[in-house]
């Protein structure tokens, strides 16, 4: 099984860390770090389109699959990323364009099961739940990433990724599988940069991107494959994991301390989603 989340697994990469690097680089002697911040997005956003297209083909338009719709997320996500890494309007205005978009995304996902097994008040609800539940993780991500510099944030993201990968693969839906691994092989490129360049960092633009094509996965999964709520909460629960070493308890611990527990943490979170995910699968006598 895990052969088919072996093509998309470092390609994606490779052109994220491409083209961040390149970014990274020109910006470098600049005191202005926005060309960078706003860089990060687009290399991230493009790098997402071109592993999806490797590992799904290119996406339909108007989409077909559900899945092709994250390829026109990672797209929208490059301006969103700018708009988050800018900073320049009000924050009412941000969290707006925040709501709006999750609220439609998650909308138009979920449509064919509002014409079916979902229809009436149940597609409703459980439409607002999921954009809710995706709406609390994206503001809890950009935030830690314009306060989190350094190599830990990148790191923990890319455990996060790949442990959603690797209980989406179990929940029997390799291809939603194998789109995690792509934003887990991106995240790789980031903490390659960090050990590359002690100055670059994950920052909101970037973020934006892990912030709308992690947790839809994890939507995904649950509403069209097998992965029950539960597993999507761990899912969830480990990105916001990620700040508890900013809680005042840790205060005293140095940064270091906080950078371990910061990866620590959610690693622990999704190995253990990923062994119940695994346990189950071994327990079905289905082949999958």
């Amino acid at each position: 099984m895990w052969e088919q989340a072996i093509p998309g697994a470092f390609a994606p990469g490779i052109m994220a860390g491409v083209l961040l690097a390149v970014i990274w680089r020109a910006f470098s002697r600049k005191a202005e770090l926005k060309p960078r911040g706003g860089g990060s997005a687009f290399a991230l956003g493009i790098a997402y389109f071109g592993g999806h297209w490797l590992v799904a083909g290119l996406p339909s338009f108007p989409p077909i699959e559900v899945t092709d719709w994250l390829c026109y997320f990672a797209l929208v996500g490059i301006i969103l990323g700018m708009l988050e890494f800018a900073d320049r309007p009000p924050r009412w205005h941000t969290a707006i364009v925040r709501i709006f978009f999750v609220i439609v995304a998650t909308w138009l996902v979920l449509q064919p099961l509002r014409e079916g097994v979902w229809s009436g008040w149940t597609g409703i609800n459980w439409t607002l739940v999921l954009a809710a539940l995706w709406l609390a993780v994206w503001n809890a991500l950009i935030p830690l990433s314009k306060r989190v510099q350094d190599m830990s944030l990148p790191l923990a993201l890319c455990l996060i990724a790949s442990g959603t990968a690797g209980a989406i693969l179990y929940s029997k839906s390799a291809l939603i599988g194998q789109l995690s691994g792509v934003v887990a092989s991106m995240m790789g490129a980031c903490v390659a940069l960090s050990l590359w360049n002690r100055s670059f960092h994950l920052t909101a633009g970037g973020a934006t991107l892990v912030a709308i094509l992690l947790p839809m996965l994890g939507i995904m999964a649950f509403a069209y494959a097998e992965m029950p709520m539960p597993r999507l909460m761990m899912m969830m629960t480990a990105i916001f994991s990620l700040w508890i070493p900013e809680l005042p308890f840790f205060r005293r611990w140095s940064p270091r301390q906080k950078a371990v527990l910061r990866v620590l943490l959610p690693a622990l979170i999704v190995g253990i989603a990923c062994l119940i995910a695994y346990v189950d699968y071994q327990s079905v006598e289905e082949y999958y």
